[in-house]
Order: structure tokens, then sequence, then C-alpha cells
């Protein structure tokens, strides 16, 4: 089949809710990990201090500023969430302008595959496409569209499928980046 003659999925607002929530619903882990490691590094060097008679001060001021930074932060994935449950996400029509793809990259200290005995790694630039009115839409590599029986795809098939100058439904939870990007070559929108 030609790619004008695509068949096109019906898109509603749940497949696009059913595509944003795991994405918000990862962050907590990401943060849970970072700061729980924060506070354990804090708690072992108080230890190594206790023996020169400094108290808990440390570990205490670490989890005062781990608590003002990580509260707001699951506040923020909490009103997120909520606004995506309740449908509250702003939905714009843009056409899609210029794509950078994206390729590996050798980093020190970089997650990704080790290389050269561990001491470099090779991890993945990320494929963006930018859109006319609403700026960049970064592709995350994970599975795209899920709900989907005929387009569901990895990154750089969505990077692939896309073609200058296609429209595009975008997906924004605060209306200042875009979360989610919908080709209307491949989808048909119903409110």
């Amino acid at each position: 089949m030609h790619d004008d003659e695509k068949k096109k999925e019906t898109l509603t607002k749940e497949n696009i809710k059913k595509d944003i929530l795991p994405l918000l619903l990862l962050d907590i882990p990401k943060n849970i990990l970072f700061y729980g490691c924060l506070l354990l590094l804090a708690l072992m060097f108080d230890w190594r201090l206790a023996s020169h008679h400094i108290s808990f001060r440390v570990t205490f001021v670490v989890f005062i500023i781990s608590m003002v930074i990580i509260i707001p932060t699951f506040i923020q994935i909490f009103i997120l969430t909520y606004k995506t449950c309740k449908f509250k996400f702003v939905i714009n029509r843009d056409f899609l302008v210029d794509k950078q793809e994206g390729g590996p990259r050798v980093g020190i200290l970089r997650a990704g595959t080790p290389i050269l005995g561990g001491l470099a790694t090779v991890s993945h630039e990320p494929y963006k496409l930018q859109f006319g009115r609403y700026g960049t839409f970064t592709i995350l590599g994970k599975r795209h569209y899920k709900w989907s029986s005929l387009y569901t795809m990895n990154d750089e098939e969505l990077f692939h499928s896309s073609q200058l100058k296609d429209d595009f439904l975008l997906i924004s939870l605060n209306g200042k980046h875009i979360d989610m990007a919908y080709n209307l070559r491949l989808f048909d929108f119903k409110e």
C-alpha cells in the first residue's frame, strides 16, 4: 500500500491519555531513586563524620533540601496526572518543517552501552521533529502508540514515518512543550 493510501486509525482523547500516563508515572521511580541515593550518600557521609563528633546535622540538612525539591516535583506529577485523567491537555495542530536524526554518541560517564573496557559509553542522541509554530518534539526511546493495532512503533520508526509538511496533532500538558505528537496522515482525531 502506498504511503498516501495508508489506512487511518481513529485517535481519541482516551488513546492520548493511554500514551501520556505512562510517561508521567515513569518520573516517580526516577525521582525516588535519585533522592533516595542522595539521602543514602548523606547518611554514609554523616556516619563517617560521626566518629569526629559531628552529629546528624548533615543528613538532616540533606533530607530537608531533598524534601523541598521532591515534594513540589511529586505535586507537579500528581497535578499533571490528574489533568491527563480529566483530559485537560492542550491539543494543537501544526506541520512538520524539519527533522533531526538522532544517532550514537560516545561519551564518558554517560548511560548507555559500555565500550573501551568501560571507559566510555555509546548512547543514543534522540530524534527530534521541528514544527512550524509549536517548537520541537523530542522523540523518547520507547514504544509509541501501544494502543494502536496498526501503528505501534519505536522512536526510529516514528521518525522515519514522518515526512516534511505532514500535519500533526500536538499534545502538551503544560502548554510549554510538546509531550506527544500524532501524524494526521496515520491518525484521524475524533473528539
